[in-house]
C-alpha cells in the first residue's frame, strides 16, 4: 500500500521532479566541465611560459641590465635574442646551456632530458665554468 501511495504522489508531480532533474543535470555538467581545466596543467617541454613572475633585472641582447618590475605589453611582445654571455663557443656550438629562471640559475648537459629543447642564455664549455658562475646542474 505505501509503494502505490508513493507512485501516485510521483505521477501526481511528475512535471516538477522532470524539471528539477533537468536543473540539477545542467548545474552538474557546467560544473565538472569548469573543473576539468583548473586542474594543475602540464607544459610540454619544449613550450615556454609566456609568463613570468620574475622581478629581477636580466641581461638583455646587448649584455645590458634591463630594469625589474612590470614592462609594458608591446615591450615583452617583441622577441629578443639570446646571446650566449660566454663568447668561447665556436660555429654556434653549446656544449653546456645555462638558463636563468627567477632566482634559478640552471645548467644542462648532453644527455640530459632539457638539453635539445633548451635556448641557452649561457654556455659554457666545462660543467666547472658552469658552477663558477653560479649555475647548478639540472636534476633531469
Amino acid at each position: 500500500m505505501r509503494l502505490e501511495s508513493l507512485r501516485e504522489l510521483l505521477l501526481e508531480r511528475k512535471q516538477q521532479l522532470m524539471a528539477v532533474f533537468c536543473c540539477l543535470l545542467a548545474f552538474l555538467v557546467g560544473y565538472g566541465s569548469g573543473q576539468a581545466g583548473s586542474g594543475p596543467r602540464v607544459r610540454s617541454a619544449g613550450s615556454p611560459s609566456n609568463y613570468s613572475t620574475n622581478q629581477e633585472a636580466k641581461p638583455n641582447a646587448e649584455g645590458a641590465e634591463m630594469p625589474a618590475g612590470p614592462t609594458s605589453v608591446k615591450a615583452a611582445s617583441k622577441p629578443v635574442a639570446k646571446v650566449p654571455a660566454t663568447k668561447n663557443v665556436v660555429s654556434g656550438a653549446c656544449p653546456i646551456k645555462g638558463n636563468v629562471s627567477g632566482s634559478k640559475k640552471i645548467y644542462h648537459v648532453p644527455g640530459g632530458a632539457f638539453y635539445n629543447t633548451v635556448s641557452p642564455e649561457q654556455c659554457f664549455n666545462t660543467e666547472a665554468q658552469a658552477q663558477s658562475a653560479g649555475f647548478q646542474k639540472s636534476k633531469r
